[in-house]
């Protein structure tokens, strides 16, 4: 599937696997988090970010048993550039868009939570297209937009 990046495919994988422990956003430093190149970038508040709030934190976690599906969108390329959709139950959505910053130093996840009287086109772009155009072709009902 075409992306909004010249050249660049997107690759979905409608059926992302999810460990018994539940979904955790991805993290990950090549520095210590309380080194002084961290801290100087805010790292060492956490490397989440739940939006649209802009709330930092060390981890994000959602218990098994919450998620009805899960797809994964992910750039044809080597920089790590995803984004995750969660169904939810009660109607709830969360997209987590996950990539590196600083020279691939850090790997930060933010954190999109969509309650169900949320709309998918709340997000920004790309991610709103992005993620209807995956869920489109997943034709999955349980992972229809909000």
């Amino acid at each position: 599937m075409p992306s909004d990046v010249e050249g660049i495919d997107v690759v979905v994988h409608c059926d992302r696997a999810i460990s018994q422990s539940g979904y955790s956003a991805e993290t990950a430093s090549s520095v210590p988090l309380d080194s002084p190149y961290a801290r100087e970038r805010e790292a060492d508040k956490g490397l989440v970010t739940v939006m649209p709030g802009e709330q930092r934190t060390r981890e994000f976690l959602v218990p098994r048993e919450r998620i009805l599906s899960a797809l994964e969108i992910r750039y044809d390329m080597d920089v790590h550039d995803e984004i995750d959709f969660l169904r939810l139950t009660g109607g709830d959505a969360i997209v987590v868009h996950t990539y590196t910053t600083n020279a691939g130093i850090f790997t930060v996840s933010d954190v999109w939570p969509l309650p169900a009287t949320s709309k998918l086109s709340s997000l920004p772009e790309p991610l709103h297209e992005l993620t209807q155009r995956a869920l489109d072709a997943c034709g999955s009902p349980s992972a229809k937009a909000p």
